[in-house]
């Protein structure tokens, strides 16, 4: 997968389709994430925060799964990946969120091409 990826343009050159499913494959892989884990990450300070060198994440937990402890998984941490930057999740994240708009009412990132 790394190198199918790897083979692509750089973020900035991809369609947004493209960027959008390399950065859901990417989160995936580095979170062990499901595609519906990923289907409601928010764009809000409390579930998402990017800086250069780290992407940190909480997902939102499966209605099973929600308790008193919350609807949100714990923090979940992400690197840069310097030494490739076309496989690199969070220039792949900061790129996508870069590109992307949101309306006042809907804070989702929408990963997913269906949302849409």
């Amino acid at each position: 997968m790394f190198q199918l990826l790897d083979s692509w343009p750089n973020n900035e050159a991809l369609g947004l389709d493209k960027l959008r499913s390399k950065t859901a494959v990417l989160l995936k892989l580095d979170l062990l994430a499901r595609s519906s884990d990923l289907e409601r990450v928010f764009r809000h300070q409390s579930c998402l925060e990017v800086s250069e060198n780290e992407l940190r994440i909480r997902l939102y937990k499966p209605k099973d799964q929600q308790s008193r402890l919350g609807l949100f998984s714990e923090w979940l941490s992400v690197a840069a990946y310097e030494p490739n930057p076309k496989i690199c999740t969070v220039l792949a994240v900061k790129e996508y969120l870069n590109r992307t708009s949101v309306e006042p009412r809907d804070k989702q990132i929408r990963l997913n091409k269906e949302q849409h």
